[in-house]
């Protein structure tokens, strides 16, 4: 069985404070940063 990225981290809870600065949702930022992992970035 396949499941999303998106839908693998769909339930965590969002550690971050409300701010004017927060402009991504949080399973964004973990699935680019898994992307990059995989991927070999640093």
């Amino acid at each position: 069985m396949r499941l999303a990225l998106t839908t693998v981290f769909a339930d965590l809870p969002d550690p971050r404070v409300e701010t004017a600065n927060k402009r991504h949702q949080l399973v964004d930022v973990l699935v680019i940063a898994t992307c990059a992992a995989i991927a070999g970035g640093r």
